[in-house]
Parts: C-alpha cells; structure tokens; sequence
C-alpha cells in the first residue's frame, strides 16, 4: 500500500493488486454402455438356485445399462464407487427373482468400446480411462480369477 495525490489534490490510499489465481480441478469422468444378461427364476432362496430354475424354464433377464461416473479419481477412492446407471430390464415376468447376470467375454469387448472420458482429452483422457481400467480390472480378476478357486 502507498500513498497517492488524487486529481483533486487529496491525498489517498492506493492498494496495489496483485493477480489471484486459483488453481481448479476439473473432474475427469467417463461413461459406458453394458449388456448383461442371465437365468433368472421365480420362488428361488439363492442365485445360483434361480440361474438353475432359469435355465430349465428358459427364463433370462437382459439388463442394458449406459454408465456415468462424473469423476473418476473420486470414483476410484470411495469405497461405494458411486456412479449413475440408467438403461432398461427385460424379463418375462416381473416381480424380484433371483438368478445370476453374467458378462462374458464378447460382452466385456463390447463395453470396453463404449468407454469414453468426459471433460478430458490428450493424457487427462488417458490417465482417466486408465484409472478406470485398473479398479475395473482388478474387479474382474477378483471376482472372475480369484473367486472361482
């Protein structure tokens, strides 16, 4: 601050400013597509029970879903992975059956295609879609790999 002589011929004070910058992170986020699909059954007390009644009764449920996660990095942090998840269910009957949703591994390639970064381009996009890419994978290895041992 310095003292200064307004054109009046008083005398003020003139604070100097300075230029604030702020650094604002952008959420880098990404959305997906999904089908999956499964045996499902009435009257069934456990997944496995109802995937088996489906399939002899030749009753499956398709989910097709379109998946958006606003922001990867908290997305990868929670512990709840919260996203939005929108889409449609087909089932012959309605009602809470039980049963098991797979995806396989056509499946699997097919959402693998439909990934796309939101708010991210050059290596933001990358390092999103890779930040992804390893909890999803992880997921998949532990439930498809590990679990079935």
């Amino acid at each position: 601050m310095h003292d200064a002589k307004a054109e009046d011929g008083r005398r003020e004070a003139v604070v100097p400013m300075r230029r604030i910058s702020r650094s604002v992170r952008v959420a880098r986020g990404l959305t997906f597509r999904e089908t999956m699909a499964g045996y499902f059954a009435w009257g069934a007390h456990a997944p496995t029970e109802g995937a088996r009644l489906g399939r002899a009764r030749g009753e499956r449920l398709v989910m097709r879903a379109v998946v958006e996660i606003r922001d990867v990095s908290l997305f990868v942090e929670d512990a709840e992975h919260r996203g939005s998840l929108s889409g449609s269910v087909r089932f012959q009957r309605l009602g809470a059956p039980l049963g098991i949703l797979r995806l396989g591994a056509v499946d699997l390639l097919c959402l693998l295609s439909t990934l796309r970064a939101t708010n991210a381009s050059g290596l933001a996009c990358a390092g999103a879609l890779a930040r992804f890419g390893q909890l999803f994978g992880g997921e998949l290895w532990d439930s498809y790999i590990v679990g079935d041992r």
